[in-house]
């Protein structure tokens, strides 16, 4: 299903001109930037540059084909007035041949959509959710379909968002896979650490040789105790074995706590949130990459343990497992329920050549998510939206539309 996405649909000689609507912008999205233009001439509107739930420093970038809504506060403390106003005035001025538009919940989002049908311009709409991501309300799922009728074509991150948008009556001929995207080659080349500096970063960061690495924010879903209970149990056999986790957030105190409940507080090691420009040094000193989330619509952090060479073990839950785990010989998917399934996942690729013969796999799989793939399938859903636009739109999906902007705060 995946490979038959990869069609190049040539509709207009010069550039399709996109309008991306996008949250805060962090690393990856700079790539995508980027990447977004080689085909098309993009331009990101961010809405807000002052982020809310995450820690990313990105005061050094200064990066052209952007336009930022607010700068003095996150959007979600803007009204919808300032919104509606701000965000139309940026359109009306950037007059794009197509919009991409990242969700269908967010104010922002839905004001755009009514822009688009207000001035007769193609909508994308950008989804990685899966259909197991949460328990689906009918009345919910009912309302989705409807607004879907409002867009003209899909991009996408992989088969699990290819196959619930097909279930909410989306026409798979225009959904188009390949949104999660990193900078593959900044992870490839900062990742690749020699033996000197090997040591030297090790004492650096106080970590250890050998060692599980994850990196997220501290909260339930990504299912922080699960993995701790589970290695514990682990290193009882596999003494030589360490854990590191990256990032902060609520549950910091818990889990600190809950290593030294179990013993294993010399084993497992929190180094703080770790920025951009140093997270690559982690992903190359560290061994295996787990992500152990109950729910992930894609998780990106597999992109990223991938481009630096390394083995993963990934939750079935997450979005990306299907895409880059799966069938792919670079690690294993486990239940993020079990933790007998997880524990015999981290025997198995701590056997004799495992992780050497899983690292050998990781460049060529995640060469399918790379910078030319993203820029020629964004392209395409631009094209194919542009080539079977029909302004003539659903009348109770439009009066579902205005109910929804009507009722957000």
């Amino acid at each position: 299903m995946l490979k038959r996405q990869w069609v190049n649909i040539k509709v207009k000689k010069d550039k399709i001109k996109i309008a991306f609507l996008n949250d805060t912008m962090g690393p990856y999205h700079y790539a995508r930037l980027k990447a977004a233009n080689i085909l098309s001439k993009c331009t990101f509107i961010e809405f807000s540059s002052v982020d809310h739930t995450n820690y990313w420093d990105t005061s050094s970038e200064h990066i052209q084909n952007k336009e930022i809504l607010f700068t003095d506060e996150p959007i979600t403390k803007k009204s919808k007035q300032e919104i509606s106003k701000r965000l139309n005035n940026v359109l009306d001025t950037l007059k794009a041949d197509v919009v991409l538009i990242s969700g269908w919940d967010a104010t922002a989002s839905l004001i755009a959509l009514k822009w688009c049908i207000k001035n007769n311009t193609p909508s994308i709409i950008l989804s990685e959710s899966q259909k197991h991501d949460f328990k689906r309300s009918f009345i919910k799922e009912i309302v989705k379909r409807l607004l879907l009728k409002l867009f003209d074509s899909a991009f996408v991150g992989g088969k699990n968002q290819i196959r619930y948008l097909s279930e909410l009556g989306f026409n798979k001929q225009k959904i188009y896979p390949g949104c999660d995207l990193v900078d593959n080659d900044y992870f490839m080349k900062n990742s690749s650490i020699g033996h000197e500096l090997r040591s030297h970063y090790r004492d650096k960061y106080k970590l250890p040789k050998k060692f599980f690495f994850t990196s997220c924010r501290f909260i339930e879903k990504k299912n922080l105790k699960f993995l701790i209970s589970s290695f514990a149990k682990f290193q009882k056999d596999q003494s030589s074995w360490n854990l590191v986790i990256a990032g902060d957030g609520p549950m910091k105190k818990e889990l600190m706590s809950l290593t030294e409940e179990l013993n294993i507080a010399n084993k497992v090691f929190f180094p703080g949130y770790i920025q951009y420009d140093e997270i690559p040094i982690f992903y190359g000193l560290s061994s295996c990459f787990i992500l152990p989330s109950i729910t992930e619509q894609w998780g990106l952090v597999i992109n990223e343990s991938l481009a630096s060479g390394k083995p993963v073990i990934v939750s079935n839950r997450c979005g990306s497992a299907p895409n880059l785990v799966e069938g792919k010989d670079v690690g294993y998917t486990f239940d993020p329920y079990d933790e007998s399934d997880l524990i015999s996942k981290m025997n198995l690729i701590s056997s004799e050549g495992k992780l050497e013969y899983f690292s050998k796999n990781t460049k060529n799989v995640i060469s399918s998510f790379d910078n030319e793939h993203y820029s020629l399938n964004l392209n395409n859903a631009a094209s194919i939206a542009v080539a079977t636009y029909n302004s003539k739109k659903n009348l109770l999906s439009k009066l579902i539309l205005r109910f929804l902007i009507f009722t957000t705060k």
